[in-house]
């Protein structure tokens, strides 16, 4: 697969066997719950509660092998649970609807993880410059999941003389952004 075919795929499949010896089990699991994520509102309180604390396992045991066929399975699996409660509601035209807004979510969440060519160069002087005020706000997005603060991030990093266009422009994309982003990683040391 080359980048250009990576940035337009719409089959999550394809990505995720591009995947396969190229991902960090915690970002496979990251995936996974992201997956779940997308489908909150079908998801019960234990439901919920499970997934949190899977994004906390997932760091917690970021060296534990993990499957990737199950997280492949739990892909589909989601996007069935959403076709099928959209079957329920509005019959085999919504199902379907459900089903391919789902795949292409799980393309856009793969994306927003794994950056599988060119890895971005992170200068440590952007985290440590005006105070450290990058690396703390990188930090904080992290733990609080306050994805919606990354063009802050932004900001800060233009601020330190980053120049990493990807990087930046990332930063600035408006939504989709999960706890395993690509550039949170990056800038946080995290695989």
């Amino acid at each position: 697969m080359t980048e250009s075919q990576w940035q337009n795929c719409t089959d999550p499949d394809l990505m995720l066997n591009f995947l396969r010896d190229r991902a960090s089990d915690r970002k496979l699991r990251l995936f996974a719950c992201a997956c779940r994520r997308a489908i909150w509102d079908l998801l019960d309180e234990h439901g919920q509660q499970d997934v949190a604390a899977a994004e906390r396992a997932a760091d917690d045991n970021a060296n534990r092998p993990g499957t990737w066929l199950a997280v492949q399975a739990e892909a589909t699996g989601v996007a069935s649970a959403a076709s099928t409660a959209a079957r329920a509601r509005g019959g085999d035209a919504a199902a379907r609807a459900a089903w391919d807004e789902q795949r292409r979510t799980q393309c856009a969440l793969l994306r927003d993880i794994f950056q599988p060519f060119r890895p971005p160069r992170i200068d440590p002087q952007w985290l440590s410059a005006n105070g450290g005020a990058a690396g703390r706000l990188a930090g904080e997005i992290y733990e609080q999941g306050a994805f919606s603060r990354l063009p802050e991030l932004a900001d800060l990093l233009m601020d330190a003389d980053c120049q990493e266009d990807r990087l930046l422009s990332h930063c600035h994309s408006v939504k989709g952004h999960v706890r395993g982003c690509w550039v949170l990683d990056a800038l946080l040391g995290k695989e």
